[in-house]
């Protein structure tokens, strides 16, 4: 059926278009910025939408129809987007959605997608023999949410005993009182020892005086611990430093966890083995993970034309961690590389950090 230019038709097909009519003759991504009074405002809705959606799904057609295959590249926004796609976007395409997305996941069936050839660190890739949009929503469902839960989860329970020891302060205070008012030394130093027990668990050591860094460096040796790892720890860490707590976390948090799962493997508790050693260069800092790795198997990690990749079947979204890693060093003029012989496996992260005067 005709339908005149004067009527405006939303339609959502499946494959996300959103049109003005029934063809892509009629299309709102076409229309719309030829339509004086609506082009004018369209910039609001683009800005909103990037205020209010951290995730957006979309198709390579729709993407391809708005012009990312030939557009100048664009300014990050802090949208993560991500697009089905198996014959729309070119390869100038998949780098216009790189360097506009916080986190780009492609979704295809397409073993020849430029996708695949993409160089930038932010691009992940799921691949499937058959489209299915509700596997992979719920793949990078819980793997996203999975990265972004692991060590909060460690420093929320953290945080957890500490309220805990806060609350129940003027109790353990009046228990101490009468100890003490009685005369009774040791058993008020046994009260406080379990006290500080807790406490002790939590915080350990103190490496680098960054509570939250000191925290995941203890909570990694903690497990590495039930593991039957020996785990070492050198560290030598400046202070008053422009590193930011949250990179410093991406590079550890992820390394440490490739060298814990790769150690766990080995076969014999004796052989397993991690050695986390920080050191301070001039102005760069040095941070290197060795452990050791079940002789026979693949390497937990390997690199394929300079970027860091996982050996893992699942490897879509299991390589977020080695990306998050790389683009936290690079922040800092840096890079994260790796060697391995048939039982030992060593990443080090090198970053430039400036000291930060006391005001």
């Amino acid at each position: 059926m005709d339908r005149p230019v004067t009527t405006l038709f939303m339609l959502m097909s499946v494959d996300g278009k959103i049109s003005t009519g029934a063809s892509d003759d009629l299309d709102v991504d076409k229309d719309f910025p030829q339509i004086a009074g609506v082009r004018e405002g369209l910039h609001q809705y683009y800005e909103i939408e990037q205020t209010t959606d951290l995730w957006t799904l979309n198709s390579g057609r729709v993407q391809a129809k708005i012009g990312v295959n030939t557009k100048e590249m664009p300014n990050k926004s802090p949208v993560s987007f991500a697009i089905i796609d198996n014959r729309h976007l070119n390869g100038h395409g998949v780098r216009y959605l790189c360097a506009l997305s916080k986190e780009l996941v492609l979704i295809t069936s397409n073993r020849e997608h430029p996708a695949f050839s993409a160089e930038e660190n932010n691009i992940h890739i799921i691949y499937q023999e058959k489209l299915s949009l509700k596997d992979a929503l719920a793949r990078l469902k819980s793997e996203q949410a999975g990265l972004l839960e692991r060590d909060y989860a460690a420093l929320n329970q953290a945080y957890a005993v500490n309220a805990k020891l806060f609350h129940d302060f003027h109790n353990h205070i009046g228990v101490l009182q009468q100890l003490l008012s009685r005369q009774k030394t040791k058993e008020a130093a046994e009260y406080l020892n379990a006290l500080q027990e807790p406490v002790r668990e939590m915080a350990g050591n103190v490496w680098t005086g960054d509570e939250t860094i000191d925290y995941l460096i203890n909570s990694k040796a903690n497990k590495a611990k039930s593991d039957g790892t020996d785990f070492r720890i050198q560290v030598e860490f400046p202070r008053r430093t422009n590193l930011k707590s949250a990179d410093l976390c991406a590079i550890l948090g992820n390394l440490l966890d490739n060298a814990l799962e790769a150690a766990r493997q080995v076969p014999e508790m004796e052989k397993r083995y991690i050695r986390l050693t920080i050191r301070r260069i001039n102005q760069m800092i040095v941070i290197k993970v060795e452990n050791s790795y079940a002789s026979g198997h693949a390497s937990p990690l390997m690199e394929k034309d300079g970027a860091l990749k996982t050996t893992k079947e699942d490897n879509g979204l299991h390589g977020w961690g080695l990306k998050s890693a790389q683009t936290a060093a690079e922040k800092y003029d840096g890079c994260v590389l790796t060697s391995y012989t048939d039982t030992d496996f060593r990443a080090v992260a090198t970053l430039s950090y400036e000291g930060v005067p006391i005001r």
